[in-house]
């Protein structure tokens, strides 16, 4: 957004850098996402080419928007080969009679979210029976942290868009591939949201005799991890307890952020009428 509107006024790298007190090149890696920006340099920024304050949906939400600041050569939603929701059997016939589930995607949707076991399947379920919707968002367009992410091929993702589970502000894209120093580690589901990466995993009976291979893999990962036992999936209470355990990654705004926000917008406004 930022470079793509810099453009458009005919404003040089280097003079909108001197203008934020950075050096070009740097700024030069924050408008290719190679940096992320500082959410005060960025109102600075946003607020000197007169942007709008944008959030976080306006930039996944919409293919148009993903056009205009990616120049991608398609708008069509990759999918690795192997398992999906469609294709994997649901099995604990008892537990879905009992659940009944609602507002379930169609076969269309499930094709293009995967799935390694039956026990993943169950979550996916709880989350659109509480309202979920799906989106079709590039993970690395929203700059996801510490380690490349790799298709089932080995290869690199790059910008393609994924089907992606949106429930309560998060995106949950499953079966995401990291490549930590030459290995692989997948996550059942990377979760994003307003600049936050959680991995999710749903944890079954074997995973109990794994407990220190999981957390040395955990913290390969460098990002928070949180796991759901299978007693947790299987309670019927899933997406409260999802939410209750999720609830510690949003960002609170403080009286003292506020306040150092109005100071810096205060002075970014000053700025302006000086030069």
């Amino acid at each position: 957004m930022i470079r793509t509107r810099r453009l458009e006024l005919n404003l040089p790298l280097k003079d909108f850098a001197q203008r934020l007190g950075i050096p070009a090149a740097t700024l030069s890696r924050y408008e290719r996402g190679k940096l992320r920006w500082p959410v005060t340099l960025y109102d600075q920024a946003r607020q000197f080419l007169d942007l709008p304050e944008s959030q976080p949906s306006d930039f996944y939400w919409s293919w148009r928007r993903h056009r205009a600041e990616w120049d991608w050569e398609s708008c069509a939603v990759e999918v690795d080969p192997g398992q999906t929701w469609a294709s994997l059997p649901e099995g604990y016939e008892d537990f879905y009679q009992l659940r009944k589930f609602k507002n379930q995607p169609g076969l269309e949707i499930k094709q293009l979210l995967r799935g390694d076991s039956s026990l993943e399947l169950v979550p996916y379920a709880e989350f659109y029976h509480d309202g979920a919707k799906t989106v079709f968002a590039s993970i690395n367009a929203l700059n996801p942290p510490y380690h490349p992410i790799i298709k089932e091929s080995g290869e690199a993702l790059g910008l393609a868009r994924r089907a992606a589970i949106e429930y309560d502000g998060w995106l949950l894209w499953p079966q995401v591939n990291f490549l930590v120093a030459n290995r692989r580690i997948r996550v059942d589901l990377l979760a994003y949201r307003k600049g936050i990466w959680v991995a999710v995993e749903s944890n079954g009976p074997l995973h109990a005799k794994l407990s220190e291979y999981d957390q040395r893999r955990d913290r390969r990962l460098k990002i928070p991890v949180e796991r759901f036992s299978e007693a947790e999936i299987f309670s019927g209470r899933f997406t409260e307890i999802f939410r209750e355990r999720m609830a510690k990654y949003q960002k609170k705004v403080t009286p003292r952020s506020r306040t150092v926000r109005k100071v810096v917008v205060g002075a970014s406004a000053l700025l302006q009428k000086r030069q």
